[in-house]
């Protein structure tokens, strides 16, 4: 069970605005650095989205996505704390 301690399983039943169905998500934590989002629409077959998130330090972090439609992108997030 060690290996699978940081992994959750959700089912979704929601609508999704004309993607219907019923949509599964898997979180994943590898480290308490590196996490990571899959999300399937188990009735389409295209329906698939990814968010991998690297945290460098507390204040900053780096996120790898794919939505739904394939579109791929990057974001940086800094954490100012006063």
């Amino acid at each position: 069970t060690k290996p699978l301690k940081y992994i959750q399983i959700a089912p979704d039943f929601t609508n999704q605005f004309g993607r219907g169905g019923v949509r599964g998500t898997v979180s994943i934590e590898v480290t308490k650095q590196l996490h990571a989002i899959i999300q399937k629409n188990l009735t389409m077959q295209d329906d698939f989205s990814f968010l991998l998130e690297y945290f460098l330090t507390d204040n900053f972090n780096v996120k790898a996505i794919k939505d739904y439609r394939g579109d791929f992108g990057a974001e940086g997030e800094v954490v100012v704390k006063p």
